[in-house]
């Protein structure tokens, strides 16, 4: 097998892989209900980021950054449309959120 053949088939499965690592995010928010500790400008950057190089992969004909990125896309864009669904559209109730009671602070009683 040619180097760069087998270079472009590890990108190919390494972007696919990589892709993968949103659903999981997008699964613990789908599941805890709530977005008050994800950032919703990382998910934002990332979801451009991945759509704009989808659009090369479907420009270019490149199958390896078409399956490395079309994932990506849909997973980050999950995570970026949950974090927005639970945080401004179904706010939590303090329950979810505040998981110790309030400390008392020191000093005068």
């Amino acid at each position: 097998m040619e180097l760069l053949a087998f270079i472009e088939i590890l990108a190919g499965i390494t972007g696919f892989l990589m892709s993968l690592a949103y659903f999981p995010q997008a699964w613990k928010l789908y599941r805890r209900k709530t977005a008050h500790d994800v950032s919703l400008t990382s998910y934002f950057l990332f979801s451009i980021g991945t759509i704009v190089w989808l659009l090369w992969g479907l420009l270019s004909n490149s199958q390896t950054i078409i399956v490395g990125y079309a994932f990506g896309a849909l997973g980050a864009n999950l995570v970026m449309w949950l974090i927005v669904y639970y945080r401004f559209v179904k706010k939590p109730s303090c329950e979810k959120v505040c998981k110790a009671p309030a400390k008392k602070r020191p000093g005068k009683h």
